[in-house]
């Protein structure tokens, strides 16, 4: 009865003729979930009728057990859907093993088909899908693959081995259609993955895999390589790899890898492809696949293996496009695989020589980046390969030119993230604008060039000038140069109200716009969909979550594969082409960081904003649950190579960690610090980029030196303290410290701990107090400051640099600071290093035109004074001086100005005099009064007349207060000394003595003091009274060598008295004058003239004067004019070192200011011309060694040259010399021969 019942139902299968009736809709209702989901995929494809008999043939069956075994199923039973086969085997009606054993060749490819088409569906039935694909391929694997041999089950094994092989070659071909309910792995029972027989499938599979399809060439693969990373790998594909490996060791993936590639053709995009996924999952691939290629090199270059060569190259090259959190670059690993002959795999000629041949066959098809790691950092060769290099680096260099592509950095992204060649005329405008602020800050005055524009060339001016000056950007605190300029061309009216309140409101908003989005991401951003359909930015933080994910779930043999997903993300939203990524062949970037006003782009924003927020949040999850952090050296990693991104992120950070409006939490500052811990990790590649926070001449420095000289001096100690005590703390945690920490920051960590201890009950300090004591008290603290010991110079440095707005009083600070100096520094160093120290401090931050407005310090100014008042009290510790010693002050000018040039030296020694005068004057001569000789009172003197006579001289002479101060100390030596006629001595130096003259109403009292007889005496006297000056003959009773005397007392009168009518007193003194003191009263004008065109060191009515005594001496004494090129000891012998260089446009200037007629009269004199022509070829040689005079003064002296030769005689240029006239220019010399010879 029952047999006849089962062949009633395999009718109605066959005929697929069951309807759904009641009965039939129980029995399924009856299953288990399993059969339900079953169904559900049987309905899919319009089979459940089928599913239906099925039901009811187990039914009976089971009623009646007997007959299970003796049912004899027909061949027709071979149509049934595999599904049903499973429900068969699943209740043990009949195993899938019988139902594979019955099938012939043709109802294979069915099968295969089948198992295919279980792959894909819908969600919904996943699971079931899963488990039938799973089960059938668990069958097959043991039949297709036994652990023992047998002979008759060849042709069984044969069929399940193309069942499996049809089911991947289907995932292969169809995979890009698969969507999300797609079956991604069919892992078998976990006790199968143990078994020797799956391994062998694993093996089997990989070797299909590799060569299915293997049509594509060497050149097409060397060029789309970058298509294959892992995160650009097919998911499908990716886990088809995974579920292969998941049996096998690292070493073991690598071994059937090269297995493969020895013996068989391949597809290199499923190779390839394979090769990113292992690198991503075995966290030990990278150095197993440098190794091997390696190994393939040596043997591949040596023996001429063509094969093996290019195989090593693929595998390296895919293996650093995944990316420096996986592999180093492509240029690193060619310098350290060729770069010197202890490394290189090419030693030999034979090797080197093949070397040669392969990279020169693939160049029609290598990409740029390639051609230029070869080019930029070549190979080492042997002695006799020099020429095979050469011809490859000019073939490569070729190939460059004809794909456009620039040699070097010229294709880098800069600063701001545009393409270099996108903004010329913008950046031609800033340059002007730059140099317009240089002109500025060096006179002080708006240039002629920048006057001329808003004249002659307006639409410029207001169209690309104005704004590329105008650029909003965050206002400093303090004025700098851009700001002074801009107030003056505003008050000049160059630039409108309208615009210039514009500028200033649009600066407010860029300050606060920087401020914002950096740290307001939701934290519940929780997307467990798919990132396909997100926008780029969306996407990035959806790998970011799935970082998370990651990392608190611990599976942290995912991370690498997470980073690939996030490096890509990252250059699908810069839009970078995989060919061009690694446009940087330079080992070293230097970027210039702008926060005042930063040029970034938004989207780059957007990125490092969000990458910011994750590394902070992250990392402070991290601390808090005890996990190390080892995932942010791959991501920074990834961002490194960005390298687009590495101003914005670094320029993000400083204005975060530097702004007084940003109100930082703990997690931001842990996490900030935690970045420049990792960056500056050994490994990181931010090693490689160095930073410049401003536009000046001072020399990049690495990342962590410019944050912690940012924060030093623009943000209060007790920030300082907790970003540093974050970073040891994150360093310490996550062995960061194993080859040592950067000496800088330990040293800077020691300092701002030694404040610490002063303000620990101040409040902001006491917020950090248990994570500061822990650090600073802790083993490995103390051990790596061991060996560190601060300097004076280092504390000086810090603390004349600190944020001057702290929480000490002045009252603390003056007692912290001499706390430090007594009870420490004087402890270990004596008291002359210690006052030298001090001194070189003071000087420097007076030094204050050597250094730009951005790198100034932002202190408020009191550190000078205070190391002045400690400076006061330890120069009594000074020790004695021996008799052949230098005074200590004298070798504290010797140290300051150093290797300094003389531009500079001027500067520094200004300096010097203005500091050493606010200490006792006897420090010029001696250390201590009562150690005086006149050895030394000699030695000072000369000093003083052969060094200080170039620096503080007015023209020819020393200022009033150093002439003062002069006096003084020799007040203070002389009541010491035994033998005073060292002192007479100062009256015989023309120095001293034009200097005691001009100065002499104001000094005379001093020089009283020292009670010394003193030469030419009547003249100071005469000095001393307008009246006798003005009668006439008034000098004819003096000695002629008094006219040096004379000179200056004149000078004294007409240039330093008040209500002076110089005219007047130049008409009655005319004839008492004396050739020579006229000649030195003209050139004593001259020179200070000189002087004060540059420094103004006096009024404009001294100026006036000075014009009219020149005026008056030349056209009343045209003869004189001769003689101060020839004989004149005050250029010659007096003259500071500025005067020389200004004392031929000061003759010029003043001879351009007399009338025609007098002009006239001057050139009648037969030597003038030449003199003039003289002065306008040293000052064309000048300009042409240092362009520091305005070009527009320039021409000027060139057109008043060129005039006077017009008013020559004749007869006069015969005296001129023409190689003389040549120095002057085509102009002045074609003019000069055309008027000498007519």
């Amino acid at each position: 009865m029952v047999q006849q019942q089962i062949n009633e139902q395999l009718n109605k299968m066959f005929k697929w003729t069951l309807s759904s009736n009641e009965s039939s809709d129980e029995t399924l209702r009856q299953g288990t979930s399993q059969n339900a989901q079953c169904l559900s995929v049987l309905e899919k494809r319009e089979e459940s009728d089928i599913y239906s008999s099925v039901l009811s043939i187990i039914k009976l069956i089971h009623q009646n057990i007997e007959l299970k075994n003796t049912i004899l199923l027909t061949g027709s039973m071979k149509k049934f859907p595999i599904e049903v086969w499973w429900m068969l085997n699943k209740d043990n009606v009949y195993t899938i093993e019988n139902y594979i054993k019955r099938c012939d060749e043709n109802s294979a490819q069915e099968v295969s088909e089948e198992l295919f088409s279980l792959l894909e569906g819908d969600s919904g039935t996943r699971d079931i899908r899963q488990q039938i694909v799973t089960d059938f391929t668990d069958i097959l694997v043991k039949i297709a693959f036994p652990e023992k041999k047998s002979e008759h089950q060849v042709p069984l094994k044969r069929m399940c081995m193309k069942i499996l092989d049809g089911v991947t070659k289907g995932v292969l071909c169809q995979m890009k259609d698969f969507t999300e309910g797609t079956i991604l792995h069919t892992f078998p029972p976990t006790d199968a993955l143990k078994q020797s027989y799956y391994r062998k499938y694993a093996i089997h599979t990989l070797s299909f895999t590799m060569s299915y399809l293997p049509n594509m060439k060497v050149s097409q693969a060397l060029q789309n390589q970058g298509e294959w990373k892992s995160a650009k790998t097919n998911p499908v594909r990716i886990q088809l790899y995974k579920q292969l490996m998941l049996v096998f060791e690292a070493r073991e993936v690598l071994d059937i890898l090269n297995r493969i590639l020895e013996r068989q053709e391949v597809n290199w995009e499923n190779v390839l492809s394979f090769l990113a996924t292992f690198l991503v999952c075995f966290k030990d691939a990278s150095s197993l696949i440098e190794d091997h290629v390696k190994r393939l090199l040596s043997e591949g270059l040596e023996k001429g293996d063509m094969e093996s060569t290019i195989v090593a190259f693929f595998l390296i090259r895919q293996s650093c496009l995944e990316g420096p959190h996986v592999f180093p670059s492509y240029q690193d690993w060619f310098q350290q695989t060729f770069g010197d002959s202890g490394r290189t795999v090419a030693e030999s000629k034979k090797a080197f020589s093949f070397l040669m041949k392969f990279l020169t066959d693939v160049v029609p098809y290598e990409l740029a980046v390639y051609l230029k790691a070869h080019v930029l950092k070549p190979p080492w060769s042997p002695v006799k390969c020099r020429d095979l290099l050469s011809d490859y680096i000019l073939l490569a260099k070729t190939r460059l030119a004809d794909l456009k592509q620039p040699i070097g950095s010229e294709d880098r992204y800069n600063e701001t993230g545009h393409i270099v060649t996108a903004r010329q005329k913008e950046e031609q405008a800033e340059q002007h604008v730059l140099k317009a602020l240089s002109g500025f800050e060096s006179t002080g005055k708006i240039p002629a060039s920048v006057m001329e524009a808003s004249i002659f060339r307006k639409p410029y001016f207001v169209g690309q000038f104005l704004p590329a000056l105008l650029k909003p950007r965050p206002l400093p605190d303090i004025p700098d140069t851009r700001m002074k300029f801009m107030k003056l061309l505003h008050k000049a009216d160059k630039i409108s109200n309208t615009l210039y309140n514009q500028y200033v409101s649009n600066c407010q908003k860029a300050a606060q716009k920087l401020l914002q989005g950096v740290f307001n991401i939701s934290d519940n951003e929780d997307n467990c969909m798919g990132d396909v359909s997100l926008p780029p930015v969306e996407q990035l933080k959806y790998r970011l979550n799935q970082l998370k994910d990651t990392l608190e779930n611990n599976t942290h043999n995912k991370v690498n594969e997470v980073l690939s997903h996030i490096s890509d993300k990252i250059e699908l939203i810069l839009n970078i082409d995989q060919k061009q990524s690694e446009n940087s062949t330079d080992s070293v970037t230097i970027v210039t960081i702008d926060t005042d006003y930063p040029q970034l782009q938004p989207v780059y924003v957007d990125v490092v904003d969000t990458i910011l927020n994750f590394i902070c949040k992250m990392v402070y999850s991290d601390i808090q649950c005890n996990r190390q952090s080892d995932w942010l050296k791959g991501l920074l990693a990834i961002l490194s190579q960005h390298r687009p991104l590495v101003n914005p992120l670094i320029t993000r950070i400083l204005v975060l960690l530097t702004s007084k409006d940003s109100s930082l939490k703990e997690h931001h500052i842990q996490g900030l610090s935690s970045i420049f811990c990792m960056m500056m990790s050994e490994g990181c590649q931010f090693n490689t980029v160095l930073v410049k926070d401003c536009s000046c001449s001072i020399p990049p420095s690495d990342i962590l030196h410019v944050i912690l000289k940012r924060m030093e001096t623009k943000v209060p100690p007790a920030l300082l303290l907790r970003f540093l005590s974050s970073y040891l703390q994150f360093g310490f945690y996550n062995n960061c410290f194993v080859n040592g920490c950067n000496e800088k920051l330990l040293k800077s960590y020691m300092l701002v701990c030694w404040r610490y201890k002063k303000c620990y009950d101040k409040t902001s300090y006491n917020d950090n107090c248990d994570i500061t004591m822990t650090v600073y008290n802790s083993t490995l603290f103390q051990d790596l400051v061991k060996d560190i010991q601060i300097t004076i110079r280092e504390w000086l440095e810090f603390e004349s640099n600190v944020y001057g707005k702290d929480e000490l009083s002045e009252l603390q600070r003056y007692e912290y600071h001499s706390d430090i100096i007594y009870n420490h520094f004087l402890r270990d160093y004596d008291a002359v290093a210690v006052a030298s120290e001090l001194f070189q401090c003071c000087l420097l931050l007076q030094d204050s035109g050597t250094i730009c407005d951005m790198c100034s310090r932002s202190g408020d100014g009191h550190s000078v004074s205070e190391w002045n008042n400690l400076l006061q009290s330890i120069l009594p510790l000074l020790p004695s001086q021996k008799d052949d010693d230098e005074p200590w002050a004298i070798r504290q000018w010797q140290k300051y100005i150093g290797e300094s040039s003389s531009d500079k030296r001027c500067f520094q020694t200004l300096i010097f005099i203005r500091s050493i005068m606010k200490f006792p004057s006897h420090l010029l001569f001696v250390n201590h009064t009562f150690d005086v000789t006149p050895n030394m009172v000699s030695a000072a003197l000369e000093f003083l007349k052969n060094h200080m006579k170039e620096h503080i001289n007015e023209g020819c002479y020393f200022t009033l207060p150093f002439t003062v101060y002069i006096l003084q100390g020799l007040i203070s030596v002389s009541q010491f000394l035994e033998d005073r006629k060292i002192l007479q001595q100062i009256s015989l130096q023309n120095i001293f003595l034009v200097s005691f003259v001009v100065h002499w109403k104001h000094i005379q009292h001093l020089w009283s003091k020292l009670n010394l007889p003193l030469v030419n005496i009547s003249s100071f006297d005469i000095a001393t009274d307008t009246r006798v000056v003005l009668e006439e003959n008034g000098f004819s009773s003096l000695p002629s060598k008094s006219e040096l005397c004379v000179a200056a007392s004149l000078f004294s009168i007409l240039i330093k008295r008040k209500y002076i009518d110089v005219e007047a007193v130049m008409e009655q003194i005319t004839l008492s004058l004396s050739n020579q003191t006229a000649v030195n009263l003209l050139d004593m004008i001259l020179c200070y003239s000189a002087v004060n065109s540059v420094s103004e060191i006096d009024s404009c009515e001294n100026t006036g004067r000075c014009k009219k005594v020149v005026n008056f001496i030349i056209s009343r004494a045209p003869s004189v004019f001769p003689v101060i090129f020839t004989d004149c000891i005050i250029k010659q012998y007096l003259a500071s070192a500025e005067a020389k260089r200004y004392y031929e446009f000061t003759i010029l200037r003043s001879l351009s200011e007399l009338s025609d007629d007098k002009l006239k009269h001057f050139l009648e004199e037969k030597m003038n011309c030449k003199h003039i022509i003289t002065c306008f070829s040293k000052i064309t040689e000048k300009f042409d060694q240092d362009s520091k005079q305005p070009i527009d003064e320039i021409l000027d002296h060139c057109n008043f040259t060129k005039k006077c030769l017009k008013m020559t005689p004749q007869s006069h240029l015969l005296f001129i010399d023409k190689s003389l006239v040549k120095n002057c220019g085509i102009d002045v010399y074609n003019l000069f021969i055309s008027l000498s010879t007519r």
